[in-house]
């Protein structure tokens, strides 16, 4: 009997100290969880603390940098064969194919041999055009090289393009590029991706404790 009236008593001293102190329990919870938001700890969710926007310009900033450079290192590792044909032909170390044998020959008469060639891009794209009596599908695969030829003084940026419609119809062409449009290409999607890494790096700002509690 006396143990119940102690274990009664008990109970009615710590209500009457929670509710002589109301504030001091939520206050303490408030001021943990303000603690545990702003804590090292409480920074486990990437997406919590850092703009959404800027992890998915991030995302396709990462997705168009593949997209040129995939194709180059790919070219480089696994050269396309009648493009390489060309660039042995410019060489004078092998035949260049038969619809390339003219302007080979013109290439070389103009800037003389190849001596050295280094690929800085490459595009391969199919078209498809469509007419009332039928469709045709082409396809084009062009490199670029910085190359140096025995008659020039300087290295010269040509693009080798070879165009493959339907059946045996095919054509190269041998231009000359432009160096800016190549620096082009490759800054603007380098700078928006350092731009987006930034803005991804960048955490949002913590809220201050006192307007949290005030909210909650």
């Amino acid at each position: 009997m006396e143990s119940l009236l102690h274990q009664s008593s008990v109970g009615e001293g710590s209500r009457t100290d929670r509710n002589r102190n109301p504030g001091v329990t939520r206050e303490s919870c408030y001021a943990h969880r303000v603690s545990h938001l702003n804590s090292p700890e409480g920074d486990l969710s990437f997406r919590s603390n850092r703009p959404v926007y800027a992890i998915i310009l991030l995302s396709l900033s990462i997705l168009w940098l593949c997209a040129i450079f995939l194709p180059l290192f790919s070219s480089v590792l696994f050269p396309n064969r009648d493009l390489q044909e060309v660039v042995n032909a410019l060489e004078q170390r092998g035949a260049a194919p038969p619809e390339a044998a003219a302007i080979v020959e013109k290439t070389i008469e103009t800037a003389g041999p190849l001596i050295r060639a280094i690929p800085v891009a490459y595009y391969s794209g199919v078209t498809a055009t469509v007419r009332i009596g039928g469709s045709q599908t082409s396809k084009t695969r062009q490199a670029s090289y910085i190359a140096w030829f025995q008659k020039q003084p300087k290295p010269l940026l040509p693009l080798i393009t070879d165009y493959e419609g339907d059946g045996p119809r095919r054509a190269y062409r041998i231009e000359e590029g432009e160096a800016a449009s190549i620096v082009r290409g490759y800054a603007i999607p380098i700078l928006v991706f350092g731009v987006c890494l930034f803005l991804a790096r960048k955490k949002r700002s913590p809220l201050p404790p006192g307007s949290v509690v005030e909210s909650l």
